[in-house]
């Protein structure tokens, strides 16, 4: 990412989720950050969550993004994400369970992803692509502020 303070990250727990916010990131021209739901690390998994985003995001090549799968505090999960090749994982443990998987990740050329900024969660909302559209809408009236308290 370029900018990360720019990018909107949407949690994202299904495939029409997925195609919500891939395909506002086409008509924007913005890029978004996918987060795993939390849930999604006990209940489907790392593999379940990256065969899911390759699928859809066939679908939308000009769609800018990056995925982040978001562990809940499964450090076994993580680390068998990590193994298989994600680049960006969330993990709420104790410091130094933190630690060794953040050394591990840092290994891989992954990393702990420890973002605080809001994100959208796509779970509470009926029409995922009405939405995205506000959310990236919110972004785009932070830009100018964002601009100027950078220069």
């Amino acid at each position: 990412m370029t900018d990360q303070w720019l990018t909107a990250r949407v949690i994202v727990h299904k495939k029409d989720h997925i195609s919500a916010a891939l395909s506002t990131s086409e008509i924007k021209g913005r890029a978004v950050v996918l987060v795993s739901g939390p849930a999604v690390s006990g209940a489907m998994g790392w593999l379940w969550f990256r065969c899911l985003v390759a699928e859809v995001s066939a679908l939308y090549k000009r769609a800018r993004f990056t995925t982040v799968f978001d562990c809940g505090s499964a450090a076994g999960l993580a680390m068998a994400a990590l193994a298989d090749g994600a680049k960006a994982i969330r993990l709420h443990a104790p410091p130094p369970v933190l630690k060794r998987v953040r050394d591990i990740a840092t290994q891989s050329g992954a990393v702990i992803d420890s973002d605080v900024r809001p994100a959208l969660n796509l779970l509470f909302y009926s029409d995922p692509v009405a939405a995205c559209h506000a959310w990236f809408n919110v972004f785009q009236l932070c830009l100018p502020a964002v601009r100027e308290a950078r220069e």
